[in-house]
C-alpha cells in the first residue's frame, strides 16, 4: 500500500513537483510546503512562525535539532 505523508501539501515528499504545480501558490504556502517536508521527519523548528504553525497539527511530532540526515 502506499505511504501516507500528513500535512496539507503530502505531493511535496511524494514525487518531484513541476512549475506548473507551485506556479499558483502563495509564498506563505510555498513556506509551508517547504517546511512539511522537514516537518514529517520530526525537525525541530526555530523560528516562531513555524513552531507555532507546526505545533497546531495534530500529526506533527518534533524530535530532532538536525534532520539533514534523514531527509532524501
Amino acid at each position: 500500500s502506499p505511504i501516507s505523508f500528513n500535512g496539507v501539501y503530502p505531493q511535496a515528499s511524494e514525487r518531484l513537483l513541476t512549475s506548473s504545480d507551485l506556479s499558483n501558490m502563495s509564498k506563505q504556502n510555498l513556506k509551508i510546503m517547504r517546511n512539511e517536508i522537514i516537518a514529517r521527519h520530526g525537525y525541530i523548528f526555530k523560528t516562531a512562525e513555524m513552531k507555532s504553525y507546526f505545533a497546531n497539527q495534530s500529526w506533527y511530532s518534533g524530535q530532532y535539532d538536525d534532520v539533514t540526515s534523514i531527509v532524501r
